[in-house]
């Protein structure tokens, strides 16, 4: 399936956070003094460092003002650098701002903004937290929350005219404190957690089943930066509950082939992916690390999972979605591979692996082995036809053959316009362990959608499902643009048709419906 993304900043507030916090835990505190800028010495702010703006004053209040100075020149308030403070899970911006007549320079990104950078203890960048909002004439209060990277020491901050035309840009009432702190009641997943499949079931290292339930985070797929990974790790594991996180990555990303990565461009993708991983397995959650790409396993897919399966070997939190959805091959072609025919499709070839046309498919049963070659053992995870839908062909002699690993999960994709879930879905899963990848529906039909579902009752209906056969899940998405949403905004607030349902299930509801579509 193919899901449409667009890329924009927003402003986010704080998530709640419902388990209990031990007493010793830190109290969050704002890192800035005179936030609201009333203290002066010598007609400018105390405690704040001298910077290009105007001292202001209206009705009594004190703020800071930056002028622009027009498109080819870029005027910062500031420059703070602080200490990250210890103890916490993330990092909470607040304050208020009030634009007038701010225009666009010459690209779309120039406008006023503050511009923030995490650093390392070697003094290079180690991540940027996402600061983009919308200005208004009015005062209007902002809140930014952010994921700390595990190697940043400091902080840059920057109020900021980023090639402006026009305009001005205030600021008044900051701070800047930690938040969530790290909770002492999360188990870290350790070697004992390690999965294995026991007939249709996936258990521990000391035969405890685990019932992996959890979301889909994406956007390292088409940005090799990410957006908002941070918070959505944070928000999906302390407030949604879950489990498991299917984290989509790509081959040219994680190779550093895209133009805009720069020279250690794979070594910062990677690196990425690294402490997103450690991140959950800190907070007891599993890891489905999925080859975002299509159609049918290549080379291609075969060298990234040569380099992945070596980085992740054996890691227990991570388990291995060799490719995200095959489609328009035979049950033969999935399993052993052969010349790929391409299909038309408005007049261009289809699904392609880094703009060119697929020559070949090894099949799923050389993917599997060229894993299991790098000495890895983890769980793999392999999607059917159909867009990873269709897993009839595995209960009729096309399951795979595992040799030295801890097992094969069969993954499924249901949505909407996706029927037979018993002749698809329920015949594999008396005798494997199943995962249902992505999983979602919206108010508004896909194109090619010929029956239309009322999502209010095909929501309940999926869960239900899943609960009463007990698969394995992660809903599709956490993120507010790659559609069926689970989120509507950066505040991480449920859709009420589809991530309100998922979230009950998620923190524990029971759905009971016997409708099998």
């Amino acid at each position: 399936m193919m899901h449409a993304h667009t890329f924009f900043a927003c402003a986010f507030t704080a998530t709640v956070l419902h388990a209990a916090v031990p007493l010793t835990t830190p109290i969050p505190v704002s890192i800035f003094q005179n936030g609201d800028f009333e203290e002066s010495e010598n007609n400018w702010p105390k405690h704040w460092p001298a910077g290009d703006a105007e001292y202001a004053a209206e009705n009594g209040n004190h703020f800071l003002r930056l002028t622009s100075r027009g498109a080819d020149e870029m005027v910062n308030f500031f420059y703070v650098k602080v200490d990250v403070p210890k103890g916490f899970e993330n990092l909470e911006l607040k304050f208020r701002t009030r634009y007038e007549n701010v225009q666009h320079g010459k690209e779309k990104w120039n406008d006023a903004r503050i511009i923030m950078n995490f650093i390392d203890q070697d003094g290079k960048k180690t991540g940027a937290p996402p600061v983009g909002f919308t200005g208004t004439s009015d005062w209007r209060w902002i809140a930014h929350k952010f994921g700390v990277p595990a190697d940043a020491v400091s902080l840059e901050f920057m109020p900021t005219h980023f090639n402006t035309a026009s305009g001005t840009f205030d600021i008044d009432d900051v701070s800047l404190a930690g938040v969530d702190p790290v909770r002492a009641d999360v188990k870290p997943l350790g070697p004992e957690a390690t999965l294995v499949v026991k007939g249709n079931r996936i258990v521990d290292q000391a035969g405890r089943e685990e019932w992996l339930q959890g979301v889909n985070i994406p956007s390292l797929e088409w940005w090799h930066e990410g957006d908002h990974l941070r918070e959505s790790f944070a928000a999906a594991l302390q407030d949604w509950n879950v489990n498991v996180i299917r984290f989509a990555v790509k081959t040219r990303f994680w190779f550093g082939r895209d133009p805009k990565q720069g020279p250690d461009g794979a070594q910062a993708y990677r690196k990425l992916v690294d402490e997103m991983i450690e991140y959950a397995a800190k907070h007891g959650c599993y890891i489905v690390l999925d080859l975002h790409e299509y159609r049918a396993p290549t080379q291609e897919h075969a060298a990234f999972w040569s380099d992945a399966a070596k980085r992740y070997a054996n890691h227990p939190a991570v388990l291995f979605d060799m490719i995200n959805e095959p489609y328009d091959i035979s049950w033969e072609e999935w399993r052993d591979g052969g010349k790929l025919a391409g299909e038309k499709r408005d007049g261009a070839i289809a699904e392609t692996t880094e703009g060119k046309e697929l020559g070949a498919s090894i099949g799923m049963q050389k993917l599997l082995e060229v894993i299991r070659a790098t000495g890895a053992k983890n769980i793999v995870i392999a999607g059917g036809l159909d867009w990873a839908y269709d897993l009839s062909g595995v209960a009729n002699g096309f399951s795979l053959t595992e040799k030295g690993g801890n097992g094969i999960m069969y993954a499924t994709h249901i949505y909407p316009w996706k029927t037979d879930w018993a002749g698809k879905v329920l015949a594999v899963a008396e005798k494997h362990p199943i995962f249902v990848g992505e999983v979602g529906c919206q108010p508004k039909a896909m194109e090619f959608e010929k029956v239309i579902v009322d999502p209010y009752q095909w929501a309940p209906d999926m869960l239900a499902f899943i609960q009463k056969y007990k698969l394995n899940w992660s809903a599709w998405s956490f993120h507010i643009d790659a559609s069926p949403c689970v989120i509507s905004d950066w505040n991480f607030t449920p859709t009420p048709y589809w991530g309100s349902f998922v979230r009950s299930a998620l923190r524990g509801a029971k759905f009971d419906s016997e409708r099998v579509r």
